[in-house]
């Protein structure tokens, strides 16, 4: 009765310990980090940053263009936003997929964003 009790406790414990370093953040690959230079709707909603992308290997120059199709955008307190409260000089946080689909063109047309987040105005 006794080692029953103990690993029904060891069991609960792991249980309370792994489920409390949970957060509801998607972290799927890697992120970038750029200024926006535009927003524009053609297709679907789009963001065209400027930064330092060399780290992920985009190395054909200093903007890409985001395709925003069923992404997220978080304002700078988690709430949900629009593209309309995205404005030109925001700096964003963008989260991509695991894999990466770059276009050849330039500037670099990333296909698809798993959210954008404003980190600051």
């Amino acid at each position: 009765m006794r080692v029953g009790f103990i690993f029904v406790l060891v069991l609960v414990t792991v249980v309370l310990i792994t489920g409390c370093g949970t957060n509801d953040s998607q972290v799927d690959g890697p992120t970038i980090i750029g200024e926006v230079v535009e927003t524009f709707t053609y297709d679907s909603e789009n963001v065209t940053i400027r930064g330092d992308f060399t780290e992920h290997n985009i190395t054909s120059g200093d903007t890409v263009v985001l395709h925003l199709r069923e992404s997220k955008i978080i304002g700078k307190k988690g709430e949900e936003l629009t593209l309309e409260d995205v404005n030109e000089n925001d700096k964003i946080e963008v989260l991509l997929p695991e894999i990466i689909s770059l276009s050849d063109e330039d500037p670099v047309i990333i296909d698809r964003v798993i959210q954008i987040k404003i980190i600051d105005y």
